[in-house]
């Protein structure tokens, strides 16, 4: 754990050095009277370094608010960079970049850092702070290489101005701090260890702080005992309201699962969530709820466990997705330390350049977003008339299907009343030979129905044809279904007697449905149409109605020759390949079917068939009642 974590270790001298070192932070918590004070003296009239020191006292001194120390670091930086003041402008930088470290935004900390370390150079400033903190950014990132070079840095800094070794002792934890990150635990180890032994040589009380990170170590290296020892000594030496106090704690919770002390483990996570909500640490919480969820899992609570999941993944979300503010793109390989050293030398001399650099830059710029826009302009143009191709494309396929549809149904609705002119004519020459002339005046009266019939099937055809546009159309009405079904048995009477079939219907007055007339009647014509079909001479064909909740159940059953299991399974599937013959041959593509399905789908409503071989059939469809009054659907 970086040591900077542990600045409330209660020890005096801990404390007074802690002031030589921005990463120990001068302050941990500043009392608000001293915040207060310092927001009323910065309302005042100020000279510039009075300003910029107050802004300076109140970025530091907001250390554990990270957005009020952004927006006093902000300020500092603009008005320092506006008055040239190097110093101001590293004291920013360096606060800048601690506060987004804090919030995890490690991209956006290595650039202030990096400003830092460039205007400190330039003015002297002690650069011990910069260095560490960026072995520590680097760390967080995973560049294990830049983060041991920037740590080194650190320790070559203090060892040449004779800094105490206090100082290397957090350098070097540290950097066994980035190594553990990455999951180098050998060399984390051996840092940490290193780190320990210059702390107990020199009786440094934070000594207890990286035993903490020893036994961190043992934990991971399944040394339990010892690491159960160290981890319960760190706790007593911290400040329950820090991170390292919560960070370690989850550790131990971690050893008591090891251990199989569930119980202790789930009352010790629990505090830390607490805590860690409370006091707004993220990354605290998100290892927490992690730990939590596993504990939970183990113990059976399986809602609990996946709960915690859910919120550990959600603060993990949070954590590697905060918003970048002015991110420079590969700021680092643009800023290589020796370089940059030669460009602050002549600052000042190439400061003009770099305007008109900066000039040249922003028009590139500008006309690039212009290129974009009009590419995206472009590309939305393109897209808009892609869709309405599409769109009309379809428009096109289902005037197609329509189309289609609608001369079956012509050429199927067609072939019934047609039947019914043959079996008449059939009848005709009987009568005549027989010389029963009298007959002959009742059947020209049933070929005049007939053609009644067939007249009015065209013009409902017609119609419909000329107010479709596109679209079959589904205007329900209250229909009533004897005096319909009476009708339909009317035209297909002649057809009945023509193969000597009992055609009959058992119907109640008091039954309606709420359907498009045309589409019922198709429905039902086609029905009985297709049982006089395959129902031979001297057979039966029945039709009756029932209520059935809020739909009607109309069945035709028929005596017929029945469905073979096989052909049941697509019985309701377009066939174009073969031909249907009945019972007297007639002929028939097998459409019939395939509308009644689509119609009685259209108007909200099923069917069903249950059929034996030389028994008959059973065609039931349940059609919507006019109680229900269904909502008109656009087909």
């Amino acid at each position: 754990m970086y040591l900077r974590d542990c600045m409330l270790i209660n020890y005096s001298k801990i404390l007074i050095l802690s002031l030589l070192m921005l990463i120990l932070v001068p302050r941990v918590q500043a009392s608000e009277a001293s915040i207060d004070s310092l927001k009323q003296v910065l309302s005042q009239d100020l000279s510039v370094e009075n300003r910029f020191q107050t802004l300076a006292y109140l970025t530091r001194d907001f250390r554990y608010q990270e957005d009020s120390s952004i927006k006093y670091g902000r300020i500092l930086l603009a008005e320092a960079t506006e008055h040239d003041n190097k110093r101001y402008v590293s004291v920013a930088s360096v606060n800048l970049g601690q506060a987004y470290k804090d919030k995890g935004a490690y991209e956006i900390a290595t650039n202030y850092l990096l400003q830092a370390l460039a205007a400190g150079k330039e003015v002297g400033e002690n650069l011990h702070n910069q260095y560490g903190l960026l072995g520590g950014v680097y760390g967080r990132l995973g560049d294990m290489k830049k983060s041991a070079k920037y740590f080194r840095e650190s320790l070559v800094w203090a060892e040449d101005h004779k800094y105490p070794s206090f100082l290397k002792c957090i350098s070097i934890n540290n950097l066994g701090e980035a190594y553990y990150l990455n999951g180098y635990m050998d060399s984390a180890d051996f840092y940490f260890r290193k780190a320990y032994g210059i702390a107990q040589e020199n009786k440094y009380g934070v000594r207890f702080f990286l035993n903490g990170n020893i036994g961190m170590m043992n934990l991971e290296f399944g040394n339990l005992d010892s690491a159960e020892v160290q981890l319960r000594r760190v706790l007593l030496h911290l400040d329950e309201t820090q991170t390292a106090y919560l960070t370690f704690k989850t550790l131990l919770s971690r050893l008591y699962t090891e251990t199989s002390r569930y119980d202790s483990a789930m009352v010790m996570l629990t505090e830390v969530v607490k805590d860690a909500q409370k006091l707004g640490f993220k990354e605290q919480l998100r290892d927490a709820l992690l730990q939590l969820s596993k504990v939970q899992k183990i113990m059976g609570e399986a809602s609990l466990a996946l709960t915690s999941y859910e919120k550990y993944v959600a603060v993990k979300e949070e954590l590697e997705n905060i918003e970048t503010y002015s991110r420079i793109t590969n700021l680092q390989s643009e800023f290589d330390l020796a370089q940059k050293e030669a460009e602050i030398q002549v600052y000042a001399a190439e400061k003009k350049s770099q305007e008109v650099i900066l000039i040249v830059v922003g028009i590139f710029t500008l006309v690039l977003v212009v290129f974009v826009l009009l590419l995206v302009r472009q590309n939305r143009s393109k897209t808009r008339l892609n869709v309405q191709l599409s769109k009309q494309k379809g428009e096109l396929e289902i005037l197609n299907q329509t189309k289609d549809k609608f001369f079956s149904i012509i050429s199927h609705d067609l072939r019934g009343p047609v039947s019914a002119f043959y079996g008449v004519s059939r009848v005709i020459k009987f009568l005549a030979i027989s010389n029963r002339t009298d007959d002959l005046v009742e059947i020209a009266d049933d070929i005049n129905n007939s053609v009644d019939q067939l007249s009015s099937l065209l013009d409902n055809l017609l119609n419909w044809a000329m107010q479709q546009r596109g679209h079959i159309p589904n205007v329900p009405e209250k229909i009533d279904v004897a005096l319909l079904v009476k009708e339909i048995l009317k035209s297909l009477n002649t057809l009945a007697q023509s193969k000597n079939i009992d055609l009959e219907s058992d119907l109640d007055h008091e039954l309606h449905l709420w359907a498009d007339r045309n589409i019922a009647s198709t429905i039902l014509r086609n029905l009985i149409n297709n049982s006089l079909k395959f129902t031979p001479e001297g057979g039966q064909v029945h039709v009756n109605a029932i209520s059935n909740g809020r739909m009607i159940q109309i069945s035709v059953q028929d005596s017929g020759i029945g469905i073979p299991e096989y052909r049941l399974k697509n019985l309701f599937q377009q066939r174009n390949d073969s031909t249907t013959y009945g019972t007297s041959g007639e002929k028939g593509l097998g459409l019939g079917l395939q509308l009644v399905k689509d119609f009685i789908e259209m108007i909200g409503g099923r069917i069903e068939v249950s059929s034996e071989i030389n028994h008959g059939s059973v065609f039931t469809v349940m059609i919507p009642a006019y109680d229900s009054r269904p909502q008109l659907v656009d087909h």
